[in-house]
């Protein structure tokens, strides 16, 4: 697939709930992206604390603590070329596949 398809997200919190859907998006991206028709890459972790993070094996890499600019890279990263609208729609077939 060409690489401006791919969906950039970012997980706010990564708890019970944000690290499942954290270790969902890297651990089976295959997956992920049959079940939702397009490549979807984890690009950060947001969080105040991140010992669950590191416990449930996430990269370093990817952890902040800093939501402007992890919204800044997301809105700025190759991955957002493919089109909020078609981003949105992604967003909400990974709510499904999450919920």
């Amino acid at each position: 697939m060409a690489e401006n398809n791919i969906c950039g997200v970012a997980v706010v919190g990564c708890g019970t709930v944000g690290g499942g859907v954290a270790t969902l998006l890297t651990r089976d991206q295959e997956a992920v992206a049959k079940r939702v028709g397009r490549p979807v890459e984890l690009l950060h972790v947001v969080d105040v604390k991140f010992d669950h993070a590191r416990k449930i094996g996430l990269d370093e890499k990817l952890l902040t603590s800093d939501l402007a600019k992890a919204l800044l890279l997301l809105t700025s990263s190759p991955q957002a070329g493919a089109g909020t609208a078609r981003n949105w729609a992604t967003v909400l077939k990974l709510l499904e596949l999450c919920g």
